[in-house]
């Protein structure tokens, strides 16, 4: 009988972390970074596919770009495929051919996956059950931010009861996070606080740069000293809510709505509905960035004075609410938003309405608009740098090293 195969023996290799991930994404990247080079953690990254870093078609944004960050320095990676070689050309295409064989090459102690929801996703997870690696799980996990019948409850706890019993750490994102796992009998023992967070490398966050992109951005667009720049970023389609936005800026009063405008960061199916829908609201001002790159939103978030996420369903966080807090600014986010929850504290860094509510929704903006002179910049920074890349970092070597600890090595 032939020896066992290395990927049943990840003692045979110096210990390592294997994190499985679609494609390189801009809000994951530095968190990989930090782990490498500054926490020293040992760690290879396997991607399904190169796609986001040669541009690509985003069906959702419907618009072709590619990030304008680094995605793939400082730490050690590798692509099951490639675009040039005829490789996944978008996210939907991404699958986990040769990811059992890159996880033997690598050996690794522990494999953290970010989801279960995409096919590779389970690919990898399945991989590392069936070569004996205990596993890891970042993904985003909620119970609320979507709603669903009694029986599809029922049969998606029935799954991830089956499949939590199978990981050996978890790593939360944030309270709904928390609950949904301690929901389904994970102990505590076994849950470790990752949150979700941005990288502020790309943007300038110093009150001097913010002070001078203020006055820039406002002075190219026309808009005044004591105009309120209401900013709403995200993909133009329908759960993401902007036509509530519009519905509830239409409910102010003709003096608050003369001195309103809506700056919409961001593009999608819905721009042109959007677009016919504020035209038939009087005296509004709307205007429409598009999509913009990573380090041209900085400015962006330096001319607004108030940003509103108020998304319907699926926002299981929304990174957009860290950055709006990082720019100092206020938030009214729905209750649907997952970082709502964590990040905003009403009448201090912002508001909270029921979703798909517009006389809440306007009802709040009224509120930060009367607030909108005391509002504290520090305040929102300081609970955005609660939820900072260095505690996402922290929780997952945390993990890593409890996991390690309780492997042979």
């Amino acid at each position: 009988m032939g020896s066992p195969s290395r990927s049943l023996q990840p003692h045979l290799r110096e210990p390592m972390l294997c994190i499985t991930a679609t494609h390189p994404i801009q809000y994951q990247a530095p968190l990989f970074r930090l782990l490498a080079s500054e926490l020293k953690l040992p760690l290879h990254v396997i991607f399904g596919s190169d796609f986001s870093l040669q541009g690509y078609f985003d069906k959702e944004f419907k618009t072709t770009f590619a990030w304008d960050t680094d995605l793939t320095s400082g730490y050690s990676h590798s692509f099951l495929s490639h675009v040039k070689d005829q490789g996944a050309k978008n996210y939907d295409q991404v699958n986990a051919v040769g990811l059992g064989e890159a996880i033997d090459r690598i050996a690794p102690t522990a494999v953290l996956a970010l989801g279960y929801s995409h096919p590779f996703d389970r690919d990898a997870l399945r991989h590392a059950r069936k070569r004996g690696i205990p596993l890891m799980l970042r993904a985003e996990t909620s119970d609320v931010a979507s709603q669903r019948s009694i029986l599809k409850r029922f049969a998606r706890d029935l799954m991830l009861r089956n499949l939590y019993r199978r990981i050996a750490a978890f790593l939360y994102i944030g309270t709904h996070s928390k609950a949904h796992y301690q929901r389904l009998g994970v102990p505590e023992n076994r849950l470790w606080f990752s949150p979700y967070a941005v990288d502020t490398s790309p943007h300038a966050l110093d009150n001097t740069s913010q002070a001078l992109n203020r006055s820039q951005e406002r002075a190219s667009r026309g808009w005044l000293d004591d105009d309120v720049v209401l900013l709403c970023s995200g993909k133009l389609f329908a759960k993401k809510g902007q036509d509530l936005l519009l519905a509830a800026v239409a409910k102010l009063d003709q003096k608050q709505r003369a001195r309103t405008v809506v700056a919409l960061l961001g593009d999608g199916e819905a721009r042109q509905a959007l677009a016919d829908q504020a035209n038939a609201i009087s005296n509004l001002r709307v205007h429409f960035y598009g999509f913009k790159n990573q380090r041209e939103i900085s400015a962006i978030y330096a001319a607004a004075d108030i940003a509103v996420q108020p998304s319907r369903a699926g926002e299981t966080w929304g990174l957009v609410v860290n950055e709006a807090m990082l720019h100092g600014l206020p938030v009214i986010a729905s209750s649907l938003v997952g970082s709502a929850i964590d990040l905003i504290v009403p009448d201090k860094t912002g508001q909270i309405v029921p979703s798909d509510d517009v006389d809440s929704l306007a009802a709040a903006l009224r509120r930060e608009i009367e607030r909108r002179p005391r509002h504290e910049a520090s305040a929102s920074r300081g609970m955005a740098n609660t939820f900072s890349l260095p505690h996402a970092a922290q929780g997952i070597l945390a993990a890593y090293e409890a996991v390690k600890a309780q492997v042979k090595l």
